[in-house]
C-alpha cells in the first residue's frame, strides 16, 4: 500500500527572464589552464552559469533570514527549497543567429600593503582572469513549487519580489559583485502559472522552456520604486569629465602591434569597480590614516585572528563599472601613442625601446557607489574622496606620473 502524500503540490509558477550582462562577469571554475582564473565551461566548451551560482546571487537579495529560509530552504530545519534554479548558457546574437558569447581576459595586480600610499604593485603579483564580456545574454529559468502546507501567499509575494529585482537590474552574477562585475539588465520576463485549482497542474509535465510564445509574467506584488532596495541602501552618483587621458592596462584585447591598451567592456572603454575602489581606499588611507578602522570596514580587509587564521571582512560598498563616452560622438577617444623608454642614468632614450600604447582621451562617464543607508560616516568619507578626485589629488589607473587618470565633476546636462 502506497503512502498518502500529506503535502501535495498545489501550484507551479515557471518564469524565464532574458538577461544581458551590462559589464563583464567573472564566473570562475577554479581552473587555471588559460589564465589564473578560467571561466566555467560546459562539456562543449561554451560558457555557462551554474544554477547554484544564480541561486546564491538571488539569495543575497534578501536580508531577513526567515525570508531566505522560506524561499531557498534551510539546512538547519531540513526544509527543501521550493525554488528551482536551472543552469544557464551564455550566448550572443550576431546577424540574427545565436552564437557563442565573447570571452575576454582581464588583467589585474595586487597592491603592496607595505606601500599602499604610493599604490605600487606587489612584486610578481600580477594575475589575469577570463570573463564573459558585456553584451552576453543568458536565459534565467526559475520554477516555484507551492505545496498545500506552505504559506503560499508569503511565498508567492517573495517570488514576485525576486522577479521585480530582475526587472530593476538588481541581480549581479559571478565574483567581485561589489566591484561592479556581473551587473545585469533584464530584457523581459515571461512565464506561466500551473494550478491544481484550475486543473492545469498536470500540464507542467509538458512545459517547454524554449517556447517563444509564453505570456509576459506580471508580478502580483505592487511595483516598488527603482533603486530603492527597500531602503537598505543609499546611492551616490556623480557625473565626471576626463581631463586628458586614462590608462588601465589591458595586455590581451589589442589592435595591431600595440603593447597594451586601456581596458574595455564589449568594445567600450571602461573603468571597473576594482580600480575605483582601490584608488578611493588608497586616497583615504593616505589623507586620513586615523580613520583606518572605518576605512577597512567600508572597503573590506583581511586580518589574522588570535589563532593565526586569515579572516576576510567583505566590503560594504558597491562600485559600479563606469563606461567612458566621447563628447564628440563622431570622434573615437582611443588614440595610439608611441613612446620611448628613458634611460635612468643618462636621461636619454634607450636604444630599441620604442613602444606603442592605446589610452583613452577625454569624454565623460558616471561614478555610481552604493552603500548602507543611514551610514553618514561612510557618506562623509566618500564625499572627501570625490572632492579629492575633483581637485586632481585622486587619480585613476596607471601612468599618472605623466598626467593620466585625472577627472573632475561635470555639470549635469538637463534635457
Amino acid at each position: 500500500m502506497q503512502n498518502e502524500n500529506t503535502n501535495p503540490i498545489t501550484k507551479r509558477i515557471v518564469v524565464k527572464a532574458r538577461m544581458e550582462l551590462a559589464v563583464p562577469a567573472l564566473i570562475g571554475s577554479g581552473e587555471g589552464e588559460n589564465t589564473d582564473s578560467d571561466i566555467m565551461r560546459a562539456a562543449d566548451g561554451r560558457a555557462f552559469l551554474p544554477g547554484t551560482s544564480i541561486a546564491g546571487a538571488l539569495r543575497d537579495l534578501f536580508d531577513a533570514e526567515n525570508e531566505r529560509d522560506l524561499l531557498f530552504g534551510s539546512l538547519e530545519s531540513g526544509r527543501m527549497s521550493p525554488l528551482w534554479v536551472l543552469d544557464s548558457d551564455f550566448y550572443a546574437v550576431r546577424g540574427g543567429q545565436k552564437a557563442d558569447a565573447e570571452i575576454i581576459e582581464i588583467d589585474g595586480v595586487a597592491l603592496n600593503d607595505a606601500d599602499r600610499f604610493n599604490k605600487t604593485a606587489k612584486p610578481q603579483a600580477k594575475y589575469d582572469s577570463e570573463a564573459v564580456d558585456a553584451g552576453a545574454l543568458f536565459d534565467l529559468r526559475l520554477m516555484l513549487v507551492v505545496r498545500e502546507n506552505d504559506a503560499a501567499e508569503s511565498l508567492i509575494e517573495l517570488f514576485d519580489e525576486l522577479v521585480l529585482a530582475l526587472l530593476h537590474g538588481e541581480v549581479r552574477v559571478g565574483a567581485k559583485r561589489n566591484r561592479g562585475f556581473g551587473r545585469t539588465v533584464c530584457k523581459g520576463v515571461c512565464g506561466r502559472v500551473f494550478s491544481k485549482e484550475d486543473s492545469t497542474l498536470i500540464e507542467c509535465l509538458d512545459f517547454d522552456w524554449n517556447n517563444t510564445e509564453l505570456p509576459v509574467y506580471t508580478p502580483e506584488k505592487e511595483e516598488k520604486a527603482k533603486d530603492t532596495d527597500d531602503g537598505r541602501y543609499a546611492v551616490m552618483e556623480k557625473p565626471l569629465r576626463l581631463n586628458g587621458s586614462v590608462m588601465i592596462r589591458d595586455f590581451k584585447n589589442l589592435r595591431g602591434k600595440e603593447q597594451y591598451a586601456h581596458m574595455s567592456a564589449n568594445g567600450k572603454p571602461a573603468i571597473f569597480g576594482t580600480s575605483w575602489a582601490g584608488a578611493f581606499k588608497s586616497c583615504l588611507l593616505k589623507w586620513l590614516p586615523e580613520k583606518k578602522d572605518l576605512i577597512d570596514e567600508m572597503f573590506g580587509c583581511q586580518y589574522k585572528d588570535d589563532g593565526g587564521k586569515t579572516v576576510t571582512k567583505p566590503s560594504k560598498l558597491m562600485f559600479d563599472a563606469s563606461i567612458l563616452e566621447a563628447e564628440d560622438k563622431n570622434v573615437e577617444g582611443y588614440r595610439q601613442v608611441v613612446r620611448v623608454k628613458i634611460d635612468r642614468f643618462t636621461g636619454g632614450a634607450s636604444d630599441g625601446a620604442l613602444f606603442t600604447s592605446r589610452p583613452w582621451f577625454g569624454g565623460t562617464t558616471r561614478l555610481r557607489i552604493r552603500y548602507p543607508a543611514g551610514r553618514d560616516d561612510f557618506e562623509k568619507l566618500l564625499d572627501f574622496a570625490i572632492d579629492a578626485l575633483d581637485k586632481g589629488m585622486l587619480t585613476i589607473g596607471g601612468e599618472t606620473a605623466i598626467g593620466r587618470g585625472v577627472f573632475e565633476l561635470a555639470e549635469v546636462q538637463n534635457g
